[in-house]
């Protein structure tokens, strides 16, 4: 499977590319065999004849994940933490990822176009850095180099629509997936093909103008002329300017994405670069994946307490303590969402309460049989509970982190100096914050130490690969689900009349 990376306008053949970043490296990495220099362009081809063959990818679907999004326009999750874009060219960022997130209903049209694919077969010669350390290795070439180019267009649209009147949401979710989806019926099968054409579009043009839409639309190559420039941008629209969007792309083509190879598969590597190991990230890609949605969730989370504070602020709003009470080992039990070993504690404290529980229903068994049905439960190690759960103010949330450490929990090691970071113990709020405009910027702050230590815990996965396959490690962060049940709620403010 041939890897691709989002071109840019910064990339060259023979350049050197991490593929989990998607960061480009050094410059001049790979050269060519005969000249052995830089190689700034792409070799000449023929011109493309009249007709074309093309691949073509046309997908519509609902989303229910922004990370959807980024695996169809083939963002890594590693580049979305690092850098927050939703792209890769340097422009503007057309993903607004608090709206799909908010939404009730989210449709996506894209269609990828491939023309052709230029690679340079020329670049085999691997240049090395004469005193280069191999821990720097990774840094400085990355695992891959650009061997070539992909050529096409892409059209991406997104249309995320949220229902106005909350209690219509799930009826204007029904209807916006029947009409949006629905085929147009052909007036010659049917008398009344008419009537249910305009019956459509009518439901079509309410649900865009009575409810709050959120329309994103970008696109590389196929020209200007996709639409009329005085039409809106509909789902119709989208659609039409995607089934078309394959012969505009076979007249005005642009570089869409760079083939990428990995330096073990050239000869010369192997044989001037011995003390080099280029990193595999194959294995990093599930829990870097998982990393990104929490990062997403606590951006989503610190937006919305940033309108939160200014509509409390302006007085629109009111905040109230939350009505679902925390449980009073709140913190010992989140502990245990983020550490591996003391959930592996609580999946053994479950199971040996269930076969405490055989064991009183066969109680009456003989012994005989009761010795060969149960088996004694596994011994289950519970870590003492906390004792005064963080300092200062007592009205006001206080982090905690596990108190376990390596050489308790059974993962501690012979350290050597190429061996990963040890993991940070997780961080972990063990009370609701208050309703007041304190209490946010309190949350807001804690939201940005939470994704601080998630874009920390990406830059170890970088260099060291392994430590996604740890299933020892903690997660750094408090999950954003349970962060989200410790923030106060708001409502509208009455305002009192005037007397």
């Amino acid at each position: 499977m041939a890897l691709l990376a989002p071109y840019n306008d910064s990339m060259k053949l023979g350049s050197g590319f991490n593929s989990f970043t998607q960061e480009l490296c050094l410059d001049g990495a790979v050269t060519r065999e005969d000249t052995g220099k830089l190689t700034d362009d792409a070799p000449e081809v023929e011109q493309l004849p009249v007709q074309i063959s093309q691949q073509v990818t046309y997908k519509t679907s609902i989303i229910d994940k922004v990370s959807d999004v980024f695996d169809t326009l083939n963002i890594n999750a590693a580049f979305t933490i690092k850098f927050g874009k939703g792209n890769v060219e340097g422009g503007a960022d057309f993903l607004n990822v608090s709206k799909i997130k908010n939404a009730d209903l989210t449709f996506m049209v894209s269609c990828k176009v491939i023309n052709q694919i230029t690679m340079d077969q020329t670049l085999t010669r691997f240049s090395p850095i004469q005193g280069l350390k191999p821990a720097d290795f990774p840094r400085v070439y990355g695992d891959s180099f650009i061997s070539g180019f992909q050529e096409g267009g892409e059209f991406t649209a997104i249309i995320s629509v949220r229902a106005k009147d909350r209690s219509q949401a799930n009826t204007m979710k029904a209807d916006t997936s029947v009409s949006f989806t629905l085929e147009k019926p052909a007036k010659e099968e049917s008398g009344t093909g008419g009537d249910v054409d305009l019956s459509i579009h009518k439901i079509k043009r309410d649900i865009l103008t009575e409810n709050e839409t959120t329309i994103s639309v970008a696109w590389t190559g196929g020209g200007q002329h996709l639409k009329n420039p005085e039409d809106d941008w509909t789902f119709d629209t989208m659609r039409a300017v995607a089934l078309k969007f394959p012969d505009a792309v076979a007249k005005c083509p642009m570089k869409t994405n760079a083939v990428l190879t990995k330096y073990t598969s050239l000869k010369s590597f192997h044989t001037l670069s011995v003390q080099f190991n280029p990193l595999s990230y194959e294995n990093a890609r599930v829990y870097t994946a998982a990393l990104r949605d929490a990062f997403l969730d606590y951006q989503n989370i610190a937006k919305s307490l940033s309108v939160l504070a200014l509509d409390v602020n302006a007085g629109t709003h009111k905040l109230i303590a939350r009505g679902d009470k925390v449980e009073k080992n709140f913190a010992k039990e989140t502990l245990k969402a983020s550490n591996p070993n003391l959930l592996q504690n609580f999946l053994n404290e479950t199971q040996a309460e269930s076969m405490e529980k055989t064991v009183n229903d066969k109680s009456n068994a003989p012994p005989e049989e009761t010795a060969k049905e149960i088996e004694e439960p596994v011994p289950v190690s519970v870590p003492p509970p906390e004792e005064g759960g963080g300092v200062g103010d007592p009205d006001e949330p206080t982090s905690t982190s596990s108190d376990v450490t390596p050489e308790e929990d059974g993962s501690a090691a012979i350290l050597a100096a190429e061996d990963p970071p040890k993991a940070v113990n997780p961080l972990v709020i063990d009370k609701p914050y208050p309703p007041t405009i304190y209490g946010l910027e309190s949350a807001r702050m804690q939201c940005r130490f939470m994704m601080n230590r998630i874009i920390s815990e990406v830059d170890k996965v970088a260099n060291y690969p392994e430590i996604a396959t740890d299933e020892t490690r903690p997660l750094p962060y408090m999950s954003p689900f349970l962060f989200n049940l410790l923030l106060p709620t708001a409502c509208p403010q009455v305002s009192q009349p005037i007397v």
